[in-house]
């Protein structure tokens, strides 16, 4: 901290103090080495209200903790300054994370006040507790606060109430809870979980979007380190799965898009007028777009989603739009770049999004596509295993059934029109160091691509076009050779003629 500026502030020189923040702004936010306390702190500590009043004209970034974590909200309480704490919370909506020992500031500093505790509360605050009572509480009536134990006795008071809500479905009396800040939505009951574990224990879906309307996260975990998500998606009920699915993975919140709109978005009404009545004047930035073409997509609302895509909206996954079940769809938004993998770091895969499809969509040419743009069968994200066995779980028989009968290649025309005519490879190029063979009997591993020193076996046109894009070899292939690979890539359902015709007779090896 500048030396300057702090000997301003104990002397109480506002016009220095302005002059010095003026001049270097920087040095209001400047901490001290040892103390880590910067003009912000001191001011708040020492009880200086009118300097802390000039700083905050021009500090407007939260400034963090000292180095005995204390920010200058828990120093202001710490130390009884009221008109400071005033000042600090004056223009606030939430407190930040790193002051979570407000209560406890308030508490040291010795003035039992409940109201400021309420307020606390109000800004965000959540109780905490370890193994029984709520350690606020305890400390409280350690220290003869009444009037601050009372709050917090009215706040857990409060979250029992929350958590009744939950349990008996009474979805208004929570949102009534959570919109008068009675209740945090990230609050954690006497056994450890979160209002919205709760809410997934007792599959109210209506309490799940309450929540997270209210600021809920959805990244909390339960005892054991199981995130919310697996504990979603380890139960049986495919409709709470899938509604959980759609609402943590929207990123409407992230958009500038009007609330109205947002709202519409969520809902299970599928009209694209009500979108454009509320959707307003000018251009949308393309992440809007696109966030809210995947958010239409996770509820199954196409039409909504195709408004979105002709006014420039980009599916960068496919997973979404499989819920639309519009197979053309999906090999539109596949040619213009849609993958097949999951995000990075994302759970569940296309195949086994299939398993949380209606029973009524017939889901093998869905899986088959999938599978022919290269999606892994046997791949096993994180607990709940490959999507046959998810789909087992879910006593999905139906898809566990078109996931077998669509891994085989021999679905693929060309492959069985080969196997019909024996022939057992065709050679679109091959010398020692480089090759593309195509190889119809074997069904699992339909390529060949490499030289003898270095080849691989891609399981599809997809995989086998990535690795030969742009190479050497992909040069010495003919514009035809190349245009039947891009073909079988994209899902083309090609037939064998239409292979050799691009092939020699000498490159293809048929059966002795």
């Amino acid at each position: 901290m500048d030396a300057a500026l702090r000997h301003a502030i104990d002397e109480d020189d506002l016009g220095a103090v302005r002059a010095l923040v003026h001049q270097n702004v920087h040095s209001a936010t400047r901490k001290d080495a040892d103390s880590g306390r910067c003009a912000l702190h001191h001011a708040a500590a020492t009880g200086k209200t009118e300097a802390l009043g000039v700083l905050l004209e021009y500090v407007l970034s939260h400034v963090g903790t000292d180095a005995h974590h204390d920010t200058p909200l828990s120093l202001a309480l710490r130390g009884g300054h009221g008109a400071c704490v005033d000042l600090l919370l004056r223009y606030r909506k939430h407190l930040w994370h790193d002051e979570h020992n407000a209560i406890d500031a308030l508490i040291a500093g010795r003035i039992d006040d409940g109201a400021r505790a309420g307020q606390l509360y109000r800004l965000g605050l959540r109780l905490r507790r370890s193994a029984g009572p709520v350690i606020e509480l305890r400390r409280a009536r350690t220290a003869g606060m009444e009037a601050i134990a009372a709050a917090i006795g009215q706040r857990e008071d409060d979250r029992v109430e929350a958590a009744q809500c939950i349990v008996t479905h009474r979805v208004d009396a929570l949102r009534a809870l959570l919109g008068s800040g009675r209740v945090h939505p990230n609050e954690i009951d006497a056994a450890g979980r979160p209002l919205l574990g709760l809410a997934l224990e007792h599959a109210d879906m209506d309490a799940v979007d309450a929540l997270m309307d209210a600021g809920a996260q959805p990244d909390g975990c339960l005892d054991g380190g199981i995130t919310l998500t697996e504990r979603a998606i380890a139960s049986t009920d495919r409709p709470l799965i899938r509604h959980w699915l759609a609402r943590t993975r929207d990123e409407l919140d992230r958009t500038g898009l009007p609330d109205a709109a947002r709202r519409i978005l969520r809902d299970d009404i599928d009209e694209p007028d009500r979108l454009q009545s509320t959707w307003g004047r000018g251009q949308r930035h393309p992440s809007d777009l696109s966030r809210a073409m995947a958010a239409a997509a996770w509820r199954g609302k196409r039409r909504c989603a195709q408004w979105l895509e002709a006014r420039g909206a980009h599916m960068p996954w496919l997973g979404p739009a499989l819920f639309c079940a519009d197979i053309a769809w999906l090999e539109r938004l596949h040619r213009d770049g849609a993958r097949v993998e999951p995000p990075l770091g994302d759970g569940l895969g296309c195949l086994h999004l299939l398993a949380l499809l209606p029973s009524e969509v017939d889901v093998e040419p869905l899986a088959r596509r999938l599978l022919e743009w290269g999606a892994e069968l046997d791949a096993a994200p994180r607990r709940w295993g490959s999507a046959v066995s998810f789909a087992k779980r879910l006593g999905r028989s139906d898809v566990v059934d078109a996931l077998r009968r669509s891994s085989s290649r021999a679905a693929f025309r060309w492959q069985a029109e080969a196997r019909a005519s024996g022939i057992e490879r065709v050679v679109f190029f091959y010398d020692k160091a480089d090759g593309l063979v195509f190889t119809p009997q074997r069904a699992e591993l339909p390529f060949e691509v490499g030289g003898d020193y270095d080849g691989g076996y891609p399981s599809s046109a997809v995989r086998a076009l990535e690795q030969v894009r742009g190479t050497r070899l992909w040069k010495r292939l003919t514009a035809s050779q190349q245009r039947v690979i891009e073909s079988l890539a994209v899902g083309e359902d090609l037939s064998l003629e239409s292979i050799l015709a691009v092939v020699p007779e000498r490159s293809v090896r048929r059966r002795d």
